[in-house]
């Protein structure tokens, strides 16, 4: 796309509403951040915008976006991007937007998250204290907790949907996209764990960025963190471990198939991956420290609490109607492949489904307490440093409302997260396995490593939380019970979520939720001693 105009280049800002409009929202499309990339973006409104910073061959404006979508069902939404734009005069490596032309120059448009300019803009004219008002009447404020000295920058490896940048101080802007209205969990959590508790792995905060509208509502759109030196995340450590673990399983020479020989390939498999296994035991302990050092705050909004009426009954309804909106998609979808007999047997299984839903208000008396949670914990939200584990982002689902995602959860759905990303872990190695031998095989190899994997992961975790506080996790006899029901929920939401943006992806979720209604239904709930009594 191109725009043409007549103003001098320090003048651009002055069309940013025509620059914007301009933009073809493929291009947006294509950036990690941007979540619906199976929905329509009708329009975009300019909502606000500032000139962070203006050479003679580069501008680094502050923009906030309204964008209006529509998904395949022609259901509308709104959401609000913050987007720094780079407007350079020479052409960058990079997606670029827009081409803007005048008689004199030419000069291109590009997200400017990573760039040096954005971040030298911030020190310059926010961080070093003074506010920036924007055109329409926001204000961009920063609050410091120690400040920085930034001088080059470089992007670390997208794979949330805010962006990493890592400056040279050893220092980690992370950026948020999409914009909330209200305290973001991310900063609450963060500045909770370090002023309340002696909770560290986590990288700790430096400072935040807010964005005031003129109405007074806030918006965060930074955090200034700890670069911690790592190993990288678990989900790629685990992508790595699982093409050895496949490679390992071809290289076996086994009987074949029907020859009548007992040997098989488990025990084998079990012994290459202890090692590996074994290390998920620290795993569950250091998040068994994190909710137990959430449970000890106890400042307002995070004490915890019992699991109340009220509460089961807005799960009941968040859950069924996650369901409901997972049966609409699927009853408009077109399912090709392994999908179509997938898509056909949970359709079948709808009622099914619902009436696992209904054992909610069963677990309600045994539950144990609520109390504020990562909210989407999963395996590449975790760094290995030094034979131990980082946790990052209690940002909680991305696409939950603020509100929700500040709500006290039972600590299991943390644990439900773990146990599906686990899963995702397997079926990608799948997906991307050299298959010499036949897929059954390979799943039956992978189901093997997924299984130890999350026995060490939970062992782990509930040996730490029954010994310190027992009460935030529901009774023995019916454990397994009430961590399904969490994983029926993840399954679901991710279900949503892979429609709307990865449907080759879909036979994951799918699968997750036919085999937590398996359990679920083969598996009567055992009275616990709180049913009795009521009973009684």
């Amino acid at each position: 796309m191109v725009f043409k105009t007549s103003l001098l280049f320090k003048d651009l800002n002055k069309a940013i509403d025509q620059i914007i409009a301009r933009i073809d929202p493929a291009r947006i499309k294509k950036e990690r951040w941007f979540r619906h990339k199976a929905e329509q973006i009708v329009r975009i409104d300019l909502v606000d915008y500032g000139v962070l910073r203006t050479e003679q061959h580069q501008q680094v404006i502050a923009v906030i976006l309204l964008f209006y979508l529509q998904d395949w069902a022609a259901q509308a939404k709104q959401e609000y991007y913050y987007v720094p734009l780079l407007i350079s005069r020479k052409k960058l490596v990079g997606n670029c937007w827009l081409v803007i032309e005048q008689k004199d120059y030419r000069a291109y448009v590009y997200d400017g998250v990573h760039a040096r300019e954005y971040y030298l803009a911030l020190e310059q004219q926010i961080i070093r204290g003074k506010d920036k008002r924007l055109k329409k009447g926001g204000v961009i404020r920063a609050e410091l907790l120690k400040e920085p000295e930034i001088s080059t920058t470089s992007s670390l490896t997208d794979l949330s949907s805010n962006s990493l940048t890592l400056l040279e101080t050893k220092q980690i802007v992370k950026t948020y996209r999409r914009l909330f209205r209200g305290t973001n969990p991310d900063l609450e959590i963060a500045l909770s764990l370090m002023d309340a508790t002696n909770f560290r792995n986590f990288p700790l905060i430096n400072g935040y960025i807010i964005y005031q509208a003129p109405g007074g509502e806030e918006y965060c759109l930074a955090l200034l963190e700890d670069y911690a030196e790592n190993q990288g995340n678990l989900w790629e450590y685990t992508q790595d471990f699982l093409k050895e673990l496949l490679a390992f399983y071809r290289s076996l020479e086994l009987p074949p198939e029907g020859s009548g020989a007992s040997e098989h390939p488990v025990p084998a498999i079990k012994e290459y991956i202890d090692q590996y296994c074994r290390q998920f035991y620290r795993l569950g302990e250091v998040i068994a420290e994190m909710h137990l050092a959430l449970a000890r705050i106890e400042r307002e909004s995070f004490p915890p609490v019992p699991v109340c009426t009220d509460w089961t009954e807005e799960w009941h309804r968040q859950v069924r109607g996650n369901a409901r909106e997972l049966f609409d998609y699927l009853r408009d979808f077109s399912p090709a492949g392994e999908n179509e007999h997938l898509v056909e047997r949970l359709l079948q299984m709808e009622g099914e489904v619902y009436r696992q839903i209904e054992k909610i208000f069963q677990f309600q008396p045994g539950l144990g307490l609520r109390i504020r949670v990562h909210g989407d914990l999963h395996l590449e939200q975790l760094l290995i440093c030094d034979h131990d584990f980082l946790v990052l982002d209690f940002e909680g689902e991305p696409l939950r409302s603020m509100s929700y995602r500040r709500v006290k959860q039972p600590p299991l759905k943390d644990i439900a997260g773990m146990i599906r990303s686990f899963n995702y872990a397997g079926y990608s190695a799948v997906f991307t396995s050299e298959q010499v031998k036949p897929a059954g095989e390979i799943l039956t190899v992978l189901e093997t490593w997924e299984e130890e994997t999350v026995a060490n992961f939970l062992a782990g975790y509930t040996r730490l939380i029954r010994a310190e506080m027992s009460q935030l996790l529901p009774e023995q006899g019916y454990f397994k019970q009430v961590l399904a029901l969490f994983t029926l929920e993840k399954a679901i939401y991710e279900g949503i979520y892979e429609l709307n943006n990865r449907p080759a992806w879909l036979a994951i979720p799918l699968k997750g939720i036919l085999k937590c209604i398996d359990h679920l239904s083969e598996h009567q709930l055992p009275l616990s001693s709180h049913l009795s009594e009521q009973e009684e």
